[in-house]
């Protein structure tokens, strides 16, 4: 399981994004700096770079 969050949203908190990375099974947590809740719109390679195999 994956998990991204910008470390400066505002909309989820980091600790609750932390608490879920510590809490979930298997689950490979990215904190990206500086992004906020759309931190998606910047980063999509990255986020299908994992998830879809090649």
């Amino acid at each position: 399981m994956y998990l991204w969050q910008g470390e400066n949203d505002t909309s989820v908190s980091n600790s609750q994004a932390r608490y879920l990375a510590k809490t979930l099974s298997n689950c490979q947590a990215t904190f990206i700096p500086n992004a906020g809740h759309l931190w998606h719109i910047d980063h999509m390679k990255e986020v299908l770079d994992v998830v879809v195999p090649r």
